[in-house]
């Protein structure tokens, strides 16, 4: 039996709350997953049918079930005659138990309930490969260039040159198509979200006067960067302490830097981006000081990432004036833009509704329309069918995978597992603020537990 300390016994035996686990790297969170899940099996006698599990990989879904199933055979060896009976029961449901990717979850309900939302039966069995993907994104690419040959306004042709200077180089502007449909893909409502996003370019005169979604993401964006800064810099001030504590005036530089960031996450909290621009470009003309010892690979590295960032965010950091101006003169290509990726979003659409296939990102939203569909039925019947769920990376989670956990939860049973710090960011725009409103915005329900590798 491991040896639990405090936090971790509290995130395996807290019942009917809400529970959001922010687990750092070697923190155990995954055997306190298994031992959270053994203890509603054994000590609650919950079904495993009756808990949802949610991770974001094949392998990890599967190393979950390898490892319930290693410790319920366990269990199983001193259990009594009814014990056994309950446990046996549970090891054969074990394979086909929500214990899955959450595409896995969706398709599932898809395969239950397509006719809700008038999906034929033979579309959701063909789920597309990445080779057929990536030939009907590309027709459906063609689709929304042609659209646009046949008009040949002058907002089109420019946009293509602030792309590339070569007219028949479309790439970098395909690209940025993709990528905005892509994160329109991860909004509950994709189409009504890519429709705002050429208003809210409209009027900005303060960087206060932007959408919430993009003040959000561009506020977002500096503090993932200011994360990584903090991280290495007491990394190295580590390193100091550890090795080279002897090296006074060069450790009082990386002691100065440390000292000024918390001013840089007060400015990001209250918004405030004249201050933090102008904190910024201060901590950085501390420079971080080389190595003591030249073969030191470690601090070599971490110094370099330091200077990478700071080299990146003062490249960026434009006075809000400057911030503004070039909104409004971007409002126009914003607007060409959006159109261009609903006509290929569209395309695309047509082109898997027609040859009757889907793919990941049609599990989602089809399975969030059957759950929203007639007034919430079909969610109903999961909310009565699961005593737990659970969610594993939580950081990683985008807007539409959220408001489905939201649909078939109760308002006390979700549990939820994540660390801000390891957020692929960008990765199916994945949204780390979700994690962080829940701990900023605790309800009655809710509990927060902090897990470490001390």
């Amino acid at each position: 039996m491991p040896k639990w300390n405090e936090q971790q016994l509290k995130a395996i035996h807290t019942k009917h709350k809400n529970i959001l686990v922010s687990a750092s790297a070697g923190s155990g969170k995954t055997t306190v997953l298994i031992a959270r899940l053994m203890d509603l099996v054994m000590h609650d006698h919950v079904s495993i049918d009756a808990i949802c599990a949610m991770t974001f990989t094949e392998a990890a879904a599967n190393e979950m079930k390898k490892r319930l199933a290693s410790e319920l055979q366990k269990a199983y060896q001193n259990a009594n005659e009814e014990e056994k009976i309950f446990i046996s029961k549970q090891l054969t449901s074990i394979q086909t138990a929500h214990i899955s990717t959450i595409h896995s979850f969706c398709l599932s309900i898809l395969q239950n309930y397509y006719y809700m939302v008038g999906i034929r039966a033979e579309r959701i069995t063909h789920v597309m490969d990445n080779g057929q993907m990536t030939q009907y994104q590309a027709l459906a690419m063609e689709e929304a260039f042609q659209i646009q040959y046949k008009k040949q306004e002058e907002v089109f042709v420019n946009l293509t040159q602030m792309f590339s200077a070569r007219p028949e180089n479309n790439e970098a502007l395909q690209s940025m198509i993709v990528t905005l449909a892509t994160l329109a893909s991860s909004k509950s409502n994709s189409d009504v979200w890519l429709s705002s996003l050429s208003t809210a370019y409209q009027n900005i005169h303060r960087i206060e006067d932007l959408s919430i979604d993009l003040q959000e993401n561009f506020f977002e964006y500096l503090l993932v960067e200011c994360r990584r800064y903090e991280e290495n810099i007491q990394k190295v001030n580590e390193l100091y302490i550890v090795k080279y504590n002897e090296d006074v005036k060069k450790h009082t530089i990386v002691q100065q830097k440390i000292l000024a960031l918390p001013n840089l996450f007060t400015f990001l909290q209250t918004k405030d981006y004249t201050q933090f621009r102008q904190e910024f470009i201060n901590i950085s003309h501390a420079v971080v000081p080389p190595c003591p010892d030249k073969e030191d690979k470690e601090y070599a590295k971490l110094r370099k990432d330091i200077l990478a960032i700071e080299d990146r965010m003062l490249a960026n950091l434009f006075t809000e004036d400057e911030f503004m101006k070039d909104i409004a003169k971007l409002q126009p290509y914003i607007e060409k833009l959006v159109e261009m990726c609903k006509d290929y979003r569209h395309a695309y659409a047509s082109l898997k509704e027609k040859n009757d296939c889907i793919d990941f990102d049609d599990m989602e939203h089809f399975a969030l329309e059957i759950l929203r569909a007639n007034d919430g039925q079909i969610a109903h019947i999961y909310r009565e069918q699961f005593v737990e769920i659970m969610v594993d990376e939580f950081q990683d989670s985008n807007d539409v995978q959220n408001d489905l956990v939201n649909l078939i939860c109760k308002k006390d049973n979700v549990f939820r597992v994540g660390d801000i710090k390891q957020s692929i960011y960008g990765f199916r725009h994945a949204k780390p603020q979700l994690m962080r409103g829940l701990i900023d915005n605790r309800g009655d329900h809710d509990e927060v537990i902090y897990l470490s590798n001390n």
